[in-house]
C-alpha cells in the first residue's frame, strides 16, 4: 500500500484528531502511550498526526460485524416424558 500523502492542510494536532474522532485528547495520548495508537510523527517537541494516514489505518483495523447467532441452551430432561 501506497503511504497516502502529507500535505500541510492534511496534519492534524492532537486537540484537532481528537474532535474529529469525537473522543477525548486523554484517549489519543494513552493510545499513543500503549503503543498500539495512530501513526504519527514529531515536529520537534510537536506531535502531529496526517489525517490521510490515521484516516487508513483506522479503515484497516475496522472489522465487519456479523449478526451473533446465539445457540439455544439444550433442553433439560423433563421428568415424566
Amino acid at each position: 500500500m501506497l503511504a497516502p500523502e502529507v500535505t500541510l492542510d492534511s496534519l492534524l494536532t492532537p486537540n484537532e484528531l481528537a474532535a474529529r474522532l469525537k473522543v477525548s485528547r486523554f484517549w489519543i495520548y494513552e493510545k499513543l502511550r500503549r503503543r498500539d495508537g495512530f501513526p504519527h510523527f514529531r515536529c520537534g517537541r510537536y506531535l502531529r498526526f496526517s489525517w490521510p494516514a490515521v484516516h487508513a489505518w483506522l479503515t484497516a483495523g475496522s472489522v465487519e460485524r456479523a449478526p451473533v447467532k446465539r445457540a439455544l441452551p439444550p433442553r433439560a430432561n423433563r421428568r415424566g416424558k
